[in-house]
């Protein structure tokens, strides 16, 4: 599953037509929780910005590494982390 959602991710980047929705809908058939994949799509968003996830260019090693902290961060409990 890790590898699944971390290619999902790292194509995201590499879509002309970044939509978060589509983005999280396939997060939750990769088998995250509902609650897991907002919270990636939502840090996506923030930490890396939605014009740089539509870029034609694939993303780069700093993207990566984030794209690693964003999925360790909001897959350590099953529901994501608690909104606060």
């Amino acid at each position: 599953m890790v590898i699944a959602c971390a290619a999902l991710l790292l194509g995201a980047c590499a879509q002309e037509n970044y939509e978060s929705e589509s983005t999280r809908d396939d997060l939750v058939q990769a088998g995250l929780s509902r609650g897991q994949a907002n919270c990636v799509v939502r840090e996506m968003n923030q930490r890396i910005s939605i014009e740089r996830l539509g870029a034609r260019e694939g993303p780069g090693a700093d993207e990566r590494d984030e794209f690693s902290v964003i999925f360790e961060e909001c897959t350590a409990s099953p529901d994501g982390p608690a909104q606060g």
